[in-house]
């Protein structure tokens, strides 16, 4: 039978330095059954059906019956009975998807997903047919050879359009059926939840049929470990710790005795950053810590991490800005402006709010606790201000989202039309509606489809893409109406197949390394980017067409680039070569803070640039440096 299972998210308190690497957390939340109506025709629906061998005959009992929602998300599943049928009740009009599994002991393997219309107050009846094996084997340790159960595998094609999945049984085996013979599939398996497995780089292929087909997995060496204390030595159970550079992010929790290990940790120098568990006030982030792993098989102990008492204090509600009403699906989160400093926290049934601090500078805002919502919050953050004491201190604020009443809908494809074959996956993207004063924005499903919720009015759909040889097209004009759902359809990404290369060097003609070279398009949509190599050589993916292109020396490189951007065009499927830039050697910083001229307080949210001037005297007066 095809167990269910649940991750818990949890959150963490870390820098707001390390935002730009992100954090993901996914959830999947089981939906318990609901009550069904006593009238017909108004309310949930259901599926019924039978679940039968290959033969399209024989009935089977103790399968399971798996089922997914338009979202993605999985409903409570059923189990079939002696003879082959199931019933899965007060389900909310939609699509859904079903997958059946076989009982352990049957020489079958799983159904083929199939897709069932539910409408209101009526029950679909559908049939489900198991599949003959044609690729099994087992997953195993790939140190000790030990089986390993509960580990998922899927076999699909190179596009992704065809995938079939199941689920590892006590003694690590798999069975996959639904595929067809002498095509060549990509096999991918994935760790059980909760186990300190890891994929190893392997590349696994099957060409049905298959058997004896042997996939691994492996526990990574131990290289950091510690211990999460609270201000009176007592360890912190559940505290979240991340391990984070400009590249990595990785994160964990502590266990009952406030112990924490990260596994498997690249060589370099990485931070370490402790908080206390989600929705515990009272207690705050220590301060980063650096350490450096030397090889794989390096252990550092860093020892204990005291979390210091929170002495400030953010509380308020979060409020429907037209209605009043309280938002509870609200995740409130404080961003410290004048050093590091992160905490986030949900609102709870009357859309109240706690958030423990530390003196500073603080931005609070509001995002959905599991977007999309149907609401925005369109800001500005609320500030507040803490002495850098240990007095108690406590700050009341009101944030105000926005309700939205409209829907936009697609699908991103790769430039050919098909659906990307996970390159790039899913969570590259970012697909946002923007107005001239309301905005939002999507992450993309495991299917690449998005719905952006919105107020209805007419808005600018952009993609985002982190990808080195793709890019989002030109903004999509769209106008959405009241209660509608707009389906934009599949939206094509642009190759970038032009390339602007050059070198960047220094004052004495040496090229520099490590330098970034950005471009943009003066009058389109498009974002190129590249790193110089070791002789100062970079070569930018664009698409064909005008762009500006500079240098970008980093703060902590000597250099500055003292000249306007230049103007390059390339042809599509082109390279423009010499595209050079000189820099000046820049061993002093100019540092300061922007303040409202009247009062002098700070200015916080700021957009705008600062720069600086040196005066050379007549007859130029000022030159342009930085």
């Amino acid at each position: 039978m095809k167990q269910k299972w649940l991750l818990l998210p949890y959150r963490l308190l870390w820098p707001a330095v390390a935002l730009v690497v992100g954090l993901a957390l996914v959830a999947v939340t089981i939906v318990a059954a609901k009550t069904l109506p006593a009238t017909p025709g108004s309310g949930p629906g259901g599926i019924q059906g039978i679940l039968y061998e290959p033969d399209g005959v024989t009935p089977v009992d103790g399968g399971w019956i798996e089922i997914y929602d338009e979202n993605e998300q999985p409903w409570m599943g059923a189990g079939t009975a002696s003879d082959g049928s199931f019933a899965i009740p007060n389900l909310p009009p939609g699509t859904y998807t079903l997958h059946a599994y076989p009982p352990d002991a049957s020489p079958y393997a799983a159904s083929l997903p199939k897709e069932v219309d539910v409408l209101s107050g009526l029950w679909s009846t559908t049939a489900l047919t198991l599949t003959q094996v044609r690729i099994s084997g087992w997953v195993q340790d790939s140190d000790t050879g030990a089986r390993i159960a509960d580990a998922t595998v899927v076999a699909h094609d190179d596009a992704w359009t065809f995938e079939q999945w199941d689920t590892t049984n006590i003694t690590g085996e798999f069975k996959i059926g639904g595929v067809q013979i002498g095509v060549t599939y990509t096999l991918e398996v994935f760790p059980p939840d909760g186990s300190d497995y890891v994929p190893l780089p392997i590349h696994y292929t099957a060409v049905p049929t298959a058997t004896n087909v042997v996939l691994e997995l492996q526990i990574p060496p131990t290289n950091v470990v510690g211990v999460v204390h609270d201000p009176n030595g007592i360890a912190v159970e559940n505290a979240g710790v991340v391990l984070f550079r400009d590249d990595y992010w990785k994160e964990t929790s502590t266990d009952i005795s406030g112990t924490f290990f990260f596994r498997g940790v690249p060589t370099g120098t990485f931070w370490l950053h402790a908080g206390p568990p989600w929705g515990v006030s009272g207690l705050v982030g220590s301060e980063p810590i650096s350490l450096v792993i030397t090889s794989p098989t390096s252990l550092v102990d860093v020892g204990v991490i005291t979390l210091p008492h929170a002495y400030k204090t953010v509380t308020g509600q979060v409020l429907d800005a037209d209605t009043g009403g309280v938002i509870t699906d609200a995740l409130v989160s404080a961003h410290r402006l004048d050093g590091p400093g992160y905490a986030d926290t949900p609102t709870d049934q009357s859309g109240t709010f706690t958030l423990s601090l530390t003196g500073g500078e603080w931005n609070v805002k509001a995002e959905p606790l599991n977007p999309p919502a149907q609401w925005i919050f369109l800001g500005p953050p609320a500030w507040v201000v803490f002495d850098h004491n240990t007095v108690t201190q406590t700050e009341v604020v009101t944030l105000e989202v926005v309700a939205t009443n409209a829907w936009v809908t697609g699908r991103i494809v790769c430039p050919n039309g098909n659906l990307c074959p996970g390159d790039p996956p899913p969570d590259a993207f970012w697909v946002e509606l923007r107005g001239d004063e309301i905005g939002n924005g999507v992450e993309l499903k495991p299917d690449y489809t998005f719905a952006v919720p919105i107020p209805d009015g007419w808005y600018e759909l952009v993609v985002h893409v982190e990808h080195p040889m793709l890019q989002g097209p030109e903004p999509i004009p769209v106008f959405v109406g009241p209660g509608q759902v707009l389906d934009v359809g599949d939206i094509r990404l642009l190759e970038k197949d032009a390339r602007i290369t050059g070198r960047v060097f220094n004052e004495l003609g040496i090229g520099v390394p490590g330098v970034p070279v950005v471009g943009w398009r003066p009058d389109g949509f498009g974002w190129g980017w590249a790193k110089t190599d070791a002789q100062g050589v970079y070569t930018m993916p664009v698409i064909g067409g005008e762009w500006f292109v500079e240098p970008e020396p980093t703060p902590e490189q000597p250099y500055v680039f003292r000249l306007p951007p230049r103007l390059v065009r390339v042809a599509p499927g082109g390279t423009m070569q010499g595209v050079d830039f000189p820099l000046t050697n820049a061993d002093a910083r100019v540092e300061g803070i922007a303040v409202d001229a009247n009062s002098g307080e700070r200015i916080w949210g700021l957009d705008g640039w600062a720069w600086a001037e040196r005066y050379v005297g007549p007859p130029e007066e000022f030159q342009f440096f930085s």
